[in-house]
């Protein structure tokens, strides 16, 4: 899925850049005075497009398949050990270090989906356009690493406390579903 977005996210910037080259050619002509239909006080000054408008696509890709990923991390964080929790917590360990340490590996783990998703996409944006970012922008694109991340970790937090508080599974899934459809109405 993130690949489609990456390639789509190629596909608009480069739609973009047509339309930044074809107002810098009406522009031109306009100073030149070769356009005459215009007067001067319609020259657009916009921006040449950067390589952050690629990543236009991607972060509904990650706000949808990012939460029900973190969801089903944390739900499984517990859930597919029942019989070795058991075990685990018959030696004299905190149940509560035991939790913290499913928390951060899965937090790890999301961590390390997340870069390697990003550098594949951005090896393919880079290879494909063939243009370099520029420091402030590969700063934003570590920035939108940094706040997927605690977006992700919002969502594992709640599989987690789902799963400690629940009594069936049902309960899980119900809850589960409620917490998607009330994200894709509100747009949480």
């Amino acid at each position: 899925m993130s690949m489609m977005a990456t390639f789509q996210g190629v596909q608009n910037y480069e739609k973009e850049l047509e339309r930044y080259g074809n107002i810098v050619q009406k522009n031109e002509s306009i100073k030149n005075g070769l356009n005459n239909e215009l007067p001067p006080q319609f020259i657009l000054n916009i921006p040449k497009p950067t390589i952050l408008s690629a990543y236009e696509v991607l972060p509904d890709s990650i706000a949808t398949m990012g939460a029900l990923l973190a969801l089903i991390l944390g739900y499984r964080a517990v859930a597919g050990e029942r019989k070795t929790l058991k075990i685990l917590l018959s030696y004299p360990v905190y149940r509560d270090s035991v939790i913290n340490a499913k928390f951060i590996s899965r937090i790890l783990t999301i961590f390390l989906t997340l870069f390697a998703t990003l550098t594949i996409s951005t090896g393919i944006i880079l290879t494909i356009l063939d243009i370099t970012p520029s420091s402030e922008e590969l700063g934003r694109l570590f920035l939108f690493i940094f706040s997927s991340i605690i977006y992700m970790t919002f969502f594992l937090c709640i599989g987690i406390f789902f799963i400690y508080n629940r009594k069936k599974r049902v309960d899980f899934t119900l809850r589960l579903s409620n917490v998607m459809v009330s994200k894709c109405c509100f747009n949480i």
